[in-house]
């Protein structure tokens, strides 16, 4: 689900782990949450196990747009999940781009 469905459904949840793996003393991190727009919330409950991977692919589209999504994948104990994060973006040259 997104993170700002999630930020509704499971507010305690989202609290409980949003900004935790860098600490807002880190500017860059800092800068990401003061800026955070979507993403993709994933909770694994304590003992699932998922078979197959969990695919996250993120698009840049255009030129001079920042990305401050979030991705916050929680995997409970005894569960897995193999998580799997692509990026793209195309490579800017004035009015054209090619994608890389």
């Amino acid at each position: 689900m997104s993170m700002d469905e999630a930020v509704r459904r499971y507010p305690d949840l989202v609290k409980q782990y949003f900004a935790r793996v860098f600490p807002p003393e880190y500017k860059f991190a800092s800068l990401n949450i003061a800026l955070w727009g979507g993403g993709v919330f994933v909770y694994v409950p304590p003992g699932v196990h998922v078979k197959m991977p969990i695919e996250l692919v993120i698009l840049i589209s255009s030129a001079g747009i920042g990305q401050f999504e979030h991705s916050l994948i929680v995997v409970d104990e005894n569960a897995s999940a193999e998580f799997i994060v692509a990026c793209a973006a195309p490579v800017f040259t004035g009015l054209s781009y090619m994608m890389v």
